[in-house]
Parts: structure tokens; sequence; C-alpha cells
């Protein structure tokens, strides 16, 4: 397929994305030299002297690794699709089990919210956290009430989330393989589906009753549809699994806006954008308006979503903020309700925003470290938290973790090198970074873990996998149909 010639500029995307890798690299290594007690100026200094090195090899190595690539990449291709699949799926189910018979799922935190409200909403009780503080709409719907089905039907036994969680990583891996394929990068499509598949953090996560997995699922699909997708039904389609995922985790409302912009900067006519985002937009409406009206009738007073923006958008900007999740005393934000509480939040955080504009600054690079940096969050949630697992072995599994993390992205600049960052700027590719970049944008604004990058990762291996694809280069937009010659 003739590939699409980018709008002047363009180009910048691709090296912005080496910037990117660079980035999660440096702080992934910074993490490490924290854990391991190195002083932070020093650490930080050294971790970006070492990611720059390590990029600089990288790109000058690539053709010498080249053979072993390609070798890579032929043998990926060699099994059948659906035998491929099959095996993958097998592997990573089995994974999740075993990890969840070893460390019994405890839902805590978050994840005993989200289990209590399913429970409620199982039981006929409704939607509604007795807290304190009682909330009506402060928790992404999205999971529990998804999680409330198969709750019902087992009565709310506790295995119910990772019986939900495996329906969902199954539909992660099959669409983020179709996406690959279909993109002409068959290999990638298949290196992403076994890193999904092995993923040590993801694993580990399979017990928990976490948001993240529906979003996992669910953004691959909704990009799938919208490259593939050229009739009103599949793009109204498309914007029924974009509003879900808003519903999930409320980043996710701003897609149809990346959407338009991978639009035009692909080349396509502003008119043809609105033309496809439209369906997408009443998509969203069919499932997001429901919601809302039910919030106007329970808070009498319109909210889209949820009311956590404002306490969510304090807790990254305050005095004492570090950029990352800090627990705030209880009457941090006085009022008599969530309505009240989230306003409050949102006045405090702009007023001490405006007052400290340069802290805010140096924040967003903060939260950049802790959204891209860390890929251990689910040891703490599933293993240190609730068990307090020795110190040894919890050191030994956050540095075999890491080490995974560093692997990706290594992968993914790899594949630039390999390509050319113009490749990445003139193709599908370039959507997957737009996904990638907004949910930088809101995390730089709002605090960040490592848990909100989980929902990216499929489409972040197949960036990696990219690096397989022996000779091929990314078609301009996925085709529609038809079956894909394997080729590495």
């Amino acid at each position: 397929m003739k590939q699409v010639a980018p709008a002047r500029g363009i180009q910048l995307t691709g090296w912005a994305a080496v910037a990117i890798g660079v980035g999660a690299i440096a702080a992934t290594l910074d993490f490490l030299a924290a854990g391991a007690g190195v002083p932070s100026v020093f650490g930080g200094v050294a971790s970006v002297i070492a990611a720059l090195g390590g990029a600089t090899l990288l790109w000058r190595w690539e053709p010498r690794l080249r053979p072993a690539l390609d070798r890579v990449g032929a043998a990926l291709l060699r099994t059948d699709p659906v035998v491929f699949l099959a095996a993958v799926l097998a592997v990573g189910v089995a994974l999740r089990v075993a990890w969840c018979l070893a460390c019994s799922p405890a839902q805590t935190t978050d994840y005993g919210v989200y289990f209590d409200l399913a429970r409620r909403v199982a039981r006929g009780a409704g939607y509604f956290d007795p807290g304190p503080p009682a909330n009506h709409a402060f928790w992404p719907p999205g999971y529990p009430l998804l999680l409330a089905g198969p709750m019902w039907l087992t009565d709310g036994a506790a295995w119910t989330p990772l019986a939900l969680n495996l329906g969902l990583f199954a539909v992660a891996v099959v669409a983020t393989h179709a996406l690959g394929v279909r993109g002409g990068l068959p290999a990638a499509g298949r290196f992403a589906a076994i890193a999904l598949a092995v993923w040590p953090n993801l694993v580990a996560y399979s017990g928990l009753a976490a948001k993240e997995h529906l979003s996992l699922a669910l953004l691959p699909l909704a990009l799938l549809g919208w490259l593939v997708g050229r009739r009103v039904h599949t793009l109204l389609a498309v914007g029924l699994a974009v509003g879900y995922l808003a519903l999930a985790q409320g980043t996710w409302l701003l897609l149809p806006g990346v959407l338009a912009v991978y639009g035009l900067l692909s080349g396509d006519r502003w008119r043809t954008v609105l033309r496809r985002v439209a369906p997408v937009l009443v998509g969203m409406a069919l499932v997001i308006g429901p919601w809302a009206a039910r919030n106007a009738v329970v808070l009498h007073a319109p909210v889209l979503l949820t009311t956590n923006a404002g306490p969510n958008l304090h807790r990254g900007n305050r005095e004492g903020a570090r950029g990352d999740y800090s627990p705030m005393a209880a009457d941090a934000l006085p009022g008599k309700d969530e309505l009240e509480r989230s306003r409050r939040g949102r006045d405090l955080a702009i007023g001490w925003m405006r007052a400290h504009p340069l802290e805010v600054v140096g924040l967003s690079f903060a939260k950049m470290g802790f959204l891209l940096g860390d890929d251990t969050n689910s040891l703490y949630d599933a293993l240190r938290h609730p068990y307090g697992v020795d110190d040894t072995v919890y050191a030994a599994l956050k540095i075999g973790f890491t080490l995974f993390w560093l692997c990706i992205w290594a992968l993914v600049l790899l594949a630039i090198a390999r390509a050319g960052p113009e490749a990445l700027a003139r193709s599908w590719l370039l959507l997957p970074l737009l996904c990638l970049l907004n949910i930088m944008a809101v995390h730089s604004i709002f605090h960040a873990i490592g848990r909100f990058h989980v929902p990216i990762a499929g489409v972040l291996a197949l960036l990696a996998g990219w690096a397989f694809s022996r000779g091929a280069r990314p078609e301009a937009r996925p085709r529609a149909g038809g079956d894909q010659r394997p080729t590495a």
C-alpha cells in the first residue's frame, strides 16, 4: 500500500519516539538506582548518561544485529496462526493461574473497592461506595459494572476477577495480534502476543480487580476498528468501545481527539476526519450518556464520568507533592459531599499551580519518571502490601520485572534504528505513539504511577516487535480485509 506522505514537520514525531524511549530507559535505570540506595542526583545523572550511551550503541550495532533479528522474525512466523494463538493463550493462562495459586489474590486498596462495588451491583444494592467518605460516582464504573455480571453468576466468589481477567487477556492478545497482521507486520503481531502472555507485571496483576485489564483489551480493539473501518457501523462500534474505555479510565475520553490528530497528520482532509470521527462520538454518547444521566439523577448535578478529577488533580499539584500517588489526610478536602470535595480539590490545585509555575514544570518531569520508569507496581499491590514478602525475594522480583521492561524499550529503539524515524511517522504505528503521548500529557498534570501505562502495553509491544520485521515497512493504514502473507 502506498505510504502516506506526512505533513510538514511530522518527521519530528519519529524522533519524539526516540526521545521517549531514551527517557523511559533513563527513568527505569534511575528507579533501579534509587532502590539500591544511590543518591538521587548522582543516580539521575548516571541514568541519563547510561540511557544515551545504550541508545547510541543500539543505533551503531543495529546492522550487526540484523541477521539475528531476521532469524527471530522468521522463527516467529513458522507456526500456523491458529496454533500459535492457541499456544500463546495457553501459556498466558497457565502463568496467571500458577501465580494466583502461589500468591492468592488479596483485593486491597483500589482493587478492594472495585471488588466491593461489583459485588454490590451484582446483589442489586446499586453502585455506591459507603466509604468513608461515601461516594456515588468517585470510582470509574467500567470495570466494576463488567465484573458485576460474573460476580452474580459466581455469587461473589473470590476467584471471579481472575476469571474475568483471563477473558480480557485473551481479547487483548487476539486484538493486538490482529492489529500487527492487518498492518503488514505479522512478526510484530506475534511478538506482541507472546510479550503480553509472559509480561511479568501483567501476570502479577492477573488476580486483582484492576481496571487496567479492561483498558488493555479495549484499546487495541478500538485502534484496529478505526484503522480498518471505513463504514459507519464499524466506526460506531469503535465509538462504543471507546466509550466504555472512557468509563473504565477517564484518560481515554480524549481518544477521539487522538484519532483526529492521527488522521490529519496522515494526510486526510479535515472533512474526511470529521466524517469518520462523528460516528465514533455518537457511539461514545450511547455508552456514556446513560451513566451521565444516572449521575445527574443521583447527584443532582451534571457529572459526565466521575467526581475524582478534583481530588486527583490536587493530589498531583500541592505543597509536598512528588508526582506519584501520595496519601492525603482525610480532611485535606473538606466538603459535605463528593461534588464539593471535587470542586474544592480542583480549586486548590489550580490555585497552587498558578502560584508555583516552576514547580509545576518540575513535577511534570517527575510524573513522567513515575509513569514510564516503574513496571513493578503489581508486585507491591499483589505481594508486598498484603503479605509483606521477604525483602530479598521482593528485590529480586523487582529486578526481573524491570529487566523485561528495559528489553521492551530497547527493542523499540532498535526497531526505529532499523527502519528510520521517518518510517514510524509515515505509518499507522504513529497512532500507538500518539496514544502514548496522550497518557503522558494527561499524567503530566495529574499524578502518575507505573500502573497507568499498562493499557498501552500491547501497542508498545507491537512497536518493539517491529524490530523483527525484516525489510517490512508498516503500511500507511492496515487493510480492511484479506489474509496477510507471512513475511517477516
